[in-house]
């Protein structure tokens, strides 16, 4: 599996050098395979590359994929003693409608939730007017 992985990867990033003239710095890079939990793994390579900042990607899940699968990038930020960037993906954000609806639906009761927290609820507001 790990000889598979390696050869994808080159080839992703020899694709990407060929596509985006300005990435070709990329055929310089030499990737590393680690066995192990990949956020436990992520920081134990800065720490002995002695790296300034780890940048990890997101892809934004939420609800119920989140809470099974997990996050490795919060995961990352909890456990690296170095700043960490995290960067969504761009298909983040294009969610079909289903999904979309759920959402909307999420944010709007965590909204409710935050303005009866912070007191401008309505319900608070008129108890403050009597």
């Amino acid at each position: 599996m790990q000889s598979v992985a390696e050869t994808m990867m080159e080839e992703f990033l020899d694709d990407i050098a060929t596509d985006i003239p300005e990435f070709s710095f990329l055929r310089t890079l030499e990737p590393h395979f680690l066995p192990g939990l990949p956020p436990t793994r992520i920081v134990e390579a800065a720490e002995l590359l002695q790296a300034d900042l780890i940048v990890v990607g997101s892809r934004g899940r939420t609800g119920l994929p989140h809470r099974l699968v997990g996050s490795t990038s919060e995961r990352v930020v909890e456990l690296a003693s170095i700043p960490v960037i995290v960067v969504k993906s761009e298909q983040y954000g294009k969610l079909d409608k289903k999904d979309l609806k759920r959402r909307e639906k999420t944010l709007k009761k965590e909204r409710r939730k935050l303005k009866d927290l912070l007191g401008l609820s309505r319900k608070h507001k008129d108890d403050r007017d009597e």
